[in-house]
C-alpha cells in the first residue's frame, strides 16, 4: 500500500488541475456539496456532475502519481 500524499503534494496536484475540475472537486470534497448543489453552483446539469467528478479524481490521481514518481526518481 502506498503512503498517503502530504498536504503539500495534494495542494500541488490540485493546482495542476484545470480550474473547472479543481472547482468541482473542491465543492465536492471540501465544501461537501451534493451533486444537485454542485450543479446549481456551476450552472450545469446534475447528471453531468458524476462523470465530471470522476474525471477530476482521475486527473488528481494522475498528478499525485506523477509527483510521487518524480520525487522517487534518483
Amino acid at each position: 500500500m502506498s503512503p498517503e500524499p502530504s498536504t503539500n503534494d495534494l495542494r500541488a496536484a490540485l493546482a495542476e488541475l484545470d480550474p473547472a475540475y479543481r472547482e468541482l472537486y473542491a465543492l465536492h470534497a471540501f465544501e461537501r456539496l451534493s451533486d444537485d448543489q454542485i450543479a446549481e453552483r456551476l450552472s450545469i446539469q446534475p447528471l453531468i456532475v458524476g462523470p465530471l467528478l470522476g474525471r477530476a479524481r482521475r486527473k488528481l490521481r494522475e498528478a499525485l502519481v506523477s509527483r510521487s514518481t518524480l520525487e522517487a526518481a534518483p
